[in-house]
């Protein structure tokens, strides 16, 4: 697990994985806000965030929203390798482990889509899906991750 940052008083860690690759991804964001919803732009992507949640989380602090996203990005890229890794050894329980610890990392960043194709490796690898058929669904992740 990643420390990322504390609970809302400052005191009591918040642990939180991470999943995603972020090679193509500068890693200095610049905070748009757009109506209620906040996207961060990159030198070469943008992820789309929707930040209500966090920055309720982080009763509006946006130098701790940051904080939470900075963190965010540097692990997504380790969290995709250990996905990588367990389709490599055809391995469902990891697959399982890996997306069930990637899952609320996406909920927290409020990556709704990406969190779905989580939930999906999840269940799917849990549920016995075939691991060809959860390979696709980690495609459209990635995809959507790059």
């Amino acid at each position: 697990m990643l420390l990322i940052g504390l609970e809302r008083d400052g005191t009591v860690p918040l642990l939180i994985l991470c999943l995603c690759h972020m090679s193509k991804i500068a890693r200095s964001p610049t905070l748009q806000k757009k109506d209620r919803l906040i996207s961060c732009s990159y030198e070469t992507a943008s992820l789309g965030y929707d930040l209500r949640f966090l920055r309720d989380f982080c009763n509006g602090d946006e130098a701790q929203v940051r904080h939470f996203i900075e963190k965010f990005e540097a692990q997504w890229p380790l969290e995709l390798e250990k996905l990588e890794t367990a389709f490599s050894q055809n391995d469902r329980e990891a697959i399982y482990r890996a997306a069930h610890g990637f899952k609320p990392q996406l909920e927290f960043v409020g990556l709704s889509e990406a969190t779905h194709l989580a939930a999906a490796l999840e269940q799917g690898a849990q549920n016995g899906q075939p691991v060809a058929a959860l390979r696709q669904v980690f495609a459209q992740l990635t995809t959507l991750m790059e």
